[in-house]
């Protein structure tokens, strides 16, 4: 597999409440230069809502209608996360590490850390921006980690002092990408609408369900975030 480099690093302060939205559609269809900030606002304020006003508040605000969630170490098929939010789900907290942004700057995917008590691992959130300008979160994959990770720089620590270094990338513009068959025990195989950024979810042999997701950077469809492209380290 080929694999991308991250170029870019953001300092992301405690105190990010969100981001302008776009307004229209020339705006939104129109290559933007990269944007991450935006995206890594909307995770931070998706797991702080949670914190504050409940994981159902939260996944209400931040998520689409028909956004999917798939928990650590699930053995069932993406959940409808309202449904899966409404059965009295713990708070959390999102330490997002790294984001990768399509070309025209409509679509992401965050990775990071998610603490939940003593419970913790690492997280993807595909996130999406809709015609009226506002992120929304349409996929959440959870893993678990063996054991709770010790406060550093990433993770804030216990004082809430969020500052974070997130590793960027956007994928390459031009020549624009074709759209490959999907890998073997994929299921459906979802792309942005530039198509510069796809995912899919997989099927392992042990019955989890994993998520994957590939950038195009200028030659061909390479994998940043899966199995395969471990590209933070956790």
């Amino acid at each position: 597999m080929h694999k991308l480099r991250f170029c870019t690093w953001l300092l992301v302060p405690a105190l990010i409440g969100g981001a302008a939205p776009l307004h229209g559609q020339d705006r939104r269809h129109r290559p933007l230069a990269p944007n991450p900030s935006a995206f890594i606002a909307a995770d931070i304020g998706f797991g702080r809502m949670a914190q504050d006003k409940g994981v159902a508040a939260a996944v209400r605000e931040y998520g689409e209608a028909q956004a999917q969630i798939m928990p650590a170490d699930s053995r069932e098929a993406p959940l409808m996360a309202r449904d899966w939010s409404k059965g009295g789900q713990p708070s959390f907290r999102l330490s997002p590490h790294a984001v990768v942004v399509s070309c025209d700057g409509n679509m992401a995917v965050t990775q990071g850390r998610w603490i939940s008590g003593d419970a913790s691992g690492s997280y993807l959130s595909l996130w999406t921006r809709d015609e009226k300008g506002r992120l929304k979160w349409r996929l959440h994959q959870r893993s678990a980690a063996a054991s709770s990770p010790t406060p550093n720089a990433g993770d804030g620590g216990d004082d809430g002092d969020d500052v974070a270094m997130v590793r960027t990338q956007q994928a390459v513009c031009q020549p624009k990408a074709a759209k490959v068959p999907q890998e073997q025990g994929a299921s459906t195989e979802n792309w942005s609408a530039d198509g510069s950024l796809s995912w899919s979810t997989h099927s392992m042999a042990d019955g989890r369900y994993d998520l994957r997701v590939a950038l195009w950077n200028g030659k061909v469809m390479a994998t940043v975030f899966g199995p395969t492209a471990e590209l933070v380290q956790q």
